[in-house]
């Protein structure tokens, strides 16, 4: 039976859990702000769950960088589909600046082969919630963005 347990960053500690698939635990991000970090491996795979630790560590050194190409891919993406629906009345309330305000970091998961999702705090644009997910990897940075589960195409 593999280690049930990971810390990461020297203090904070992530508990596997059957149910999810992977290590979960909280971690202090940026500004005091705490997210959920999901390392999604297998305790019994000899090495993993080292391999997803030096991972994700790899990243928090640079979360800053990493927060800001999420709102940026997020913002880049989400406008521009949203103003398209929305029409031009919103364009003169919804501008990049108040977006990325609202793009804020709540989860980190990582996953066993390479890919990264950074999901944001639900916000609300009119009557609609929004829950926006950015996925990709270190080496090509992020190339999906979903909204409640729905992919975002690119406009």
């Amino acid at each position: 039976m593999g280690c049930r347990e990971i810390i990461v960053c020297d203090d904070v500690k992530c508990i596997y859990s059957e149910d999810a698939g992977g290590y979960e635990g909280e971690i202090d991000w940026m500004d005091g702000l705490r997210i959920r970090v999901f390392l999604a491996c297998d305790p019994d795979e000899a090495g993993e769950p080292v391999v997803m630790k030096y991972f994700f560590e790899q990243i928090y050194r640079d979360r800053e960088m990493w927060t800001k190409k999420a709102q940026t891919f997020a913002c880049d993406r989400f406008l521009p589909f949203y103003l398209n629906k929305a029409g031009y009345i919103a364009k003169a309330v919804l501008k990049k600046s108040v977006l990325k305000a609202l793009l804020i970091p709540e989860a980190l998961e990582l996953q066993d082969d390479g890919v990264m999702h950074i999901s944001f705090r639900c916000f609300s644009l009119g009557a609609k919630m929004h829950f926006l997910d950015v996925a990709g990897t270190v080496a090509t940075g992020f190339t999906l963005l979903q909204d409640n589960g729905e992919d975002i195409p690119e406009m």
